[in-house]
């Protein structure tokens, strides 16, 4: 209720015929609900259905349209929303530049596995021509 009263104070004043508003918004509702039949016997308004009838005009747009956020409410969000981007994209330019050293430690165990194969095919032929050269010599 404060909320209209102090940004969309001519919504009410048009919507509920209002002339005298006070700032406090019990009073506001209960003028309101005065106004709108909202009252038990002996003339008090009942302030649980003065609620619900502002409610419900707030719902079907009968107060008019309202933007429960001010402009200085959406930059800071913008703000909020572009430094969340900011520390995730960091993050992940991080995870990249970490994944580096992991990428080359998978190539030189490529390389080194690939060495080892030669390697053992090279001993492999190595001992192959030894035992044809050992059994040219016996012959």
């Amino acid at each position: 209720m404060k909320f209209f009263i102090a940004d969309y104070l001519d919504s009410l004043v048009a919507r509920y015929k209002l002339k005298d508003l006070s700032p406090d918004p019990y009073e506001v509702l209960k003028v309101i609900g005065s106004k709108r039949g909202a009252l038990r016997a002996g003339g008090n308004v009942d302030m649980h259905k003065a609620a619900e009838v502002f409610l419900n005009d707030v719902r079907t747009g009968a107060i008019g349209p309202y933007v429960m956020e001010t402009p200085e409410m959406i930059a800071h969000e913008e703000r909020l929303v572009e430094e969340a981007k900011a520390k995730k994209e960091a993050e992940r330019q991080a995870r990249l530049a970490a994944a580096v050293p992991q990428r080359q430690q998978a190539n030189n165990r490529a390389y080194r596995h690939a060495q080892a194969t030669d390697q053992v095919e090279s001993t492999e032929q190595v001992h192959t021509i030894q035992q044809d050269e050992n059994t040219d010599d016996k012959q």
